[in-house]
């Protein structure tokens, strides 16, 4: 957690996993595109890489539990006072290309 003293206003994160679809039985790679406007903290960007290896990336979910799975921690552990995460599959075989997102 570092502490917001250059009162910066938004902060875009890309990061990305790789899980196991849990309808689909097949390995899809996700983009997660995160808007953080943070308040008095925002995050370490390695924390959020490790919460994203040690809790997504491997593991069987939909896209829509994994968008879920990083808003939560992000919501819990900086309250931001806006918060969007974005989900992005678009190499994937099973189906076309999908984008969820969800506002906190």
């Amino acid at each position: 957690m570092v502490q917001n003293k250059e009162n910066i206003t938004e902060i875009i994160m890309k990061p990305f996993a790789e899980c196991l679809c849990a309808i689909g039985k097949d390995w899809y790679h996700i983009q997660f595109e995160v808007h953080f406007t943070p308040v008095e903290y925002y995050p370490d960007y390695m924390t959020v890489a490790k919460y994203i290896s040690d809790n997504i990336s491997g593991k069987e979910m939909n896209i829509e539990t994994a968008v879920d799975t990083l808003g939560k921690m992000l919501k819990t552990a900086y309250n931001p006072s806006l918060l969007t995460v974005k989900g992005i599959v678009d190499k994937v075989v099973t189906h076309f290309p999908v984008e969820v997102i969800k506002t906190y």
